[in-house]
C-alpha cells in the first residue's frame, strides 16, 4: 500500500516540484498540499496522511511549534522538515518538535522519496546525514573530564549551543523545564559564565557542538 504524504510549503514553485517528484514513485501518494498551518490541519482532518513535508520557514508562523501540535494531535504522523540549507539550529528546533528527518531543498528526488518511506517504516535517519549527526550529538551523554559538567548537563550544553529555548531543551530531553533551568544555573555557575550568549559560543570555540 502507497505511503501517503502531505506537502505544505509556502512557495508554489518549490511545492510543485517536490510534488513532481513525490508523483513519479509508485510507492508514495499524494494526498493533499498546502501554504501553511492551516492547510495542514485542515489536510489532516480530511485525510489519513503518513508522512508530512513541512517547510522549516512557513510565513508568520513557527513551523516548529506547529510540527510539535501536530505530533501530539496525530501520534502516528511522521513529519519530516524541509530547509534551504542544513541549519543547525533548525535541525536542532526540530529534534526538539519530534520531527523524524530533515531534508534541504537541495536534496535529490531520491534522497526524498527514501526519507519518507523510511519515515514511514519507522527507519530512524542514517547516522552519517547531516540531522542524524545532530541527533546523536544531542543524545550523547558522554561527559569531558576537563569540564565539571554531569552528562546530563552536558546534554543540556549542546542544546544550549544550538540555540534552543528551555521549553524546546525539555522536549527533546523529555524531562521537566524545571530541570532544565537547574542544569542551565549549574552549567553558568561551573563555567563561571554570566548567560547563555557566553556558554554558547565558548561550546562552538572549544568544539563542544
Amino acid at each position: 500500500m502507497p505511503t501517503s504524504v502531505a506537502v505544505i510549503h509556502p512557495r508554489e514553485l518549490l511545492r510543485a516540484g517536490l510534488l513532481a517528484v513525490l508523483k513519479s514513485d509508485p510507492a508514495i501518494r499524494v494526498v493533499g498540499q498546502g501554504a501553511s498551518g492551516k492547510d495542514a490541519h485542515k489536510l489532516l482532518k480530511q485525510h489519513s496522511v503518513n508522512v508530512l513535508l513541512l517547510c522549516d520557514q512557513l510565513e508568520g508562523e513557527d513551523s516548529f511549534g506547529l510540527a510539535k501540535k501536530l505530533g501530539e494531535s496525530y501520534p502516528k504522523l511522521r513529519i519530516i522538515m524541509v530547509g534551504v540549507e542544513a541549519h543547525p539550529t533548525y535541525m536542532a528546533r526540530s529534534v526538539a518538535a519530534g520531527v523524524h528527518d530533515y531534508l534541504t531543498e537541495g536534496s535529490t528526488g531520491r534522497q526524498i522519496c527514501d526519507s519518507i518511506k523510511n519515515a514511514a517504516s519507522g527507519k530512524l535517519p542514517t547516522a552519517a546525514s547531516p540531522f542524524g549527526k545532530l541527533v546523536s550529538s544531542l543524545a550523547n551523554k558522554t561527559a569531558d573530564p576537563e569540564v565539571n559538567l554531569t552528562p546530563r548537563e552536558q546534554q543540556t550544553l549542546r542544546h544550549i549551543a544550538y540555540g534552543l529555548s528551555n521549553q524546546e531543551i525539555a522536549s527533546s530531553l523529555e524531562i521537566s523545564v524545571e530541570t532544565v533551568k537547574e542544569h542551565v544555573q549549574n552549567i553558568l555557575r561551573k563555567l563561571a559564565m554570566q548567560d547563555r550568549t557566553q556558554v554558547a559560543v565558548w561550546a562552538v570555540q572549544t568544539g563542544v557542538v
